[in-house]
């Protein structure tokens, strides 16, 4: 399966390593907050996170992107949106 297309290089790999690290929940939010505040979109990001969920197959960090799209789309309360 091809990789992922890249949003903003530098941040795509630490955050990749990070959810590689199985990193909790908070600190993988704080890097939804870095990307939009590097001025990605709400719905790139949820591009992003289904390419790399696809990529991901059934593995552990599955789940977890799970999560963090559903952060990323605003299916989550009100105090954890990342996008308005």
């Amino acid at each position: 399966m091809p990789a992922p297309p890249s949003l903003r290089p530098a941040l795509d790999a630490a955050f990749a390593r990070r959810l590689d690290a199985a990193a909790g929940l908070d600190e993988l939010r704080g890097w939804l907050c870095r990307y939009r505040d590097e001025g990605v979109a709400a719905a790139e990001m949820a591009g992003y996170l289904q390419a790399l969920r696809a990529a991901a197959g059934e593995d552990a960090s599955h789940d977890r992107l799970l999560e963090l799209l559903d952060l990323a789309t605003g299916f989550c309360p009100p105090p954890l949106r990342v996008w308005p």
